[in-house]
């Protein structure tokens, strides 16, 4: 039996566990990414924060004071990233 190794975590009901196993193939899927949160205080002076990652975002909001977030434009690269920016913050004032 042919085995696939996908690194992300599999659900049984996503589409490459479904097709892979339908296919007669032994499917593995497994992250081999952790994400934490850097500690930080509030970001050094600047007038814009660009955003890469939903979970940039998350991190950056739950460790940054109001205050500071307030001051900052907020930039997304990304339609997702723009996204976790509505939801937990301000809107991004520019979307790439």
């Amino acid at each position: 039996m042919k085995k696939i190794f996908i690194s992300r975590q599999l659900e049984v009901e996503s589409v490459f566990h479904k097709t892979l196993t339908t296919n007669g193939l032994f499917v593995h899927g497994e992250s081999l990414v952790s994400l934490r949160a850097v500690p930080f205080s509030d970001p050094p002076p600047a007038d814009w924060a660009f955003f890469y990652s939903q979970n940039a975002v998350r991190f950056f909001v739950e460790n940054v004071s109001p205050e500071a977030l307030s001051k900052l434009k907020l930039a997304a690269l990304g339609p997702g990233t723009a996204a976790a920016l509505t939801a937990l913050g301000p809107p991004p004032q520019f979307v790439g």
